[in-house]
């Protein structure tokens, strides 16, 4: 009994916030106006001084453009921090007679013959590659020296078709002297 009123009850509850929920006036859209606004007069307008340095003339000088861009101000410039820290990790990396780069990882586990057999996989698809199987606690394949991702791009694609979870990984190599 408590059951079926309290199903009538909320039954009674959820017709009522439907009802005050449903629209009480239907919007047409017939016989309506094209809805037009003009916002030209709030739009914030930028002063553009190459542009204007160039009004004179039909074809920009390349000379003036440069000038006139190099000079904007820069309160808030850090380009000669960066350098000096750039300068600085440089000179780190030279007295370590190291740099760093990215090879490409085709191989990652407990087996030393998966290891080997990934390497001779690597010549398939890149036949003057220089594969090296080394162990860290664990076997890896490792393809090339590269000095950015960029250069490892093509070789990265090449190997992808026979080692579908190649890995691009930062490394650091020692220079050659």
């Amino acid at each position: 009994m408590k059951q079926n009123l309290f199903v009538y009850f909320s039954s009674a509850i959820i017709l009522v916030i439907f009802q005050y929920c449903a629209p009480t006036k239907t919007i047409s859209t017939q016989g309506a106006e094209e809805y037009s606004e003009e916002l030209s007069p709030y739009r914030i307008h930028y002063t553009d001084s190459i542009a204007q340095a160039n009004v004179t003339s039909s074809e920009p000088n390349p000379e003036q453009v440069i000038s006139s861009v190099s000079t904007l101000p820069t309160p808030n410039a850090v380009t000669g921090e960066i350098e000096d820290y750039f300068d600085a990790v440089d000179k780190q990396h030279q007295e370590k007679n190291e740099y760093p780069g990215f090879t490409l990882q085709v191989y990652t586990g407990n087996s030393r013959e998966e290891a080997n057999e990934a390497k001779l996989k690597v010549y398939k698809a890149l036949p003057d590659a220089e594969p090296a199987v080394r162990f860290s606690t664990i076997w890896r394949t490792r393809v090339g020296e590269y000095a950015s991702r960029l250069e490892a791009q093509q070789d990265y694609f090449a190997l992808r078709k026979y080692f579908p979870n190649v890995l691009l990984v930062p490394e650091t190599f020692r220079a050659v002297d």
